[in-house]
């Protein structure tokens, strides 16, 4: 309310009649900042209803944090999936991927690098039915906070190509070369039931952790 700078005579008016014009004005003044409040929420909302609709809604903007679009459980796994295949891709410690054929199993018998043959212990992965790619690794992969080296290697085997993960079987490349064809691409004989567990074989304990 605006401050009065001319005294005011008491024999113009009476005091009533002072308080309520104060009144009145401070009411027109206070309806006034209201109004004005209400049109810059107004304004404001406006403002940012447009700029939502500006922007995906995959990447929409609420109170300074950005809401990422749900996936639906396929997408996820199919990201998941992507996301494995491309450190198998990446791993440093990557020596060969074949696929389960006799080209690809020749391949990986004749490798040389610099004229060296595979190490002895390197990794191979590859599955009980033979219906997955056979992997090379060297020993030297990270197995980052799995228990195992084979445990890391196999659990990215498992989400990039559809496997259950006790389908995916290392072995050690001095050991995968004395299998026959079939021994080399699976682990299962003719006639033999794909299991979680089985019963090791003899001829198939190879070494601490790889069957």
């Amino acid at each position: 309310m605006k401050a009065k700078l001319v005294r005011e005579s008491l024999t113009e008016e009476s005091h009533e009649d002072r308080m309520r014009r104060r009144r009145a004005e401070h009411d027109r003044e206070s309806r006034d900042m209201r109004r004005q409040g209400h049109q810059e929420k107004q304004e404001t909302r406006a403002m940012m209803t447009k700029y939502q609709k500006s922007v995906p809604k995959e990447e929409e903007v609420r109170y300074g944090r950005i809401n990422v679009k749900r996936l639906t459980p396929e997408e996820k796994k199919q990201q998941k999936r992507e996301e494995a295949l491309e450190r198998i891709a990446m791993n440093h410690a990557l020596i060969k991927q074949v696929n389960p054929s006799p080209e690809g199993v020749k391949e990986l018998e004749d490798f040389r690098e610099d004229g060296e043959p595979m190490p002895p212990k390197t990794l191979v992965l590859r599955t009980q039915m033979g219906d997955g790619p056979v992997i090379a690794y060297d020993q030297d992969a990270d197995k980052g906070q799995f228990t195992t080296l084979g445990n890391a290697l196999k659990t990215d085997y498992k989400i990039a190509y559809d496997q259950e993960y006790e389908n995916v079987r290392p072995i050690q490349y001095q050991n995968w070369l004395k299998k026959d064809f079939e021994g080399k691409i699976s682990t299962l004989k003719d006639g033999e039931k794909q299991t979680r567990k089985r019963k090791k074989r003899p001829e198939d304990i190879i070494g601490p952790g790889y069957d």
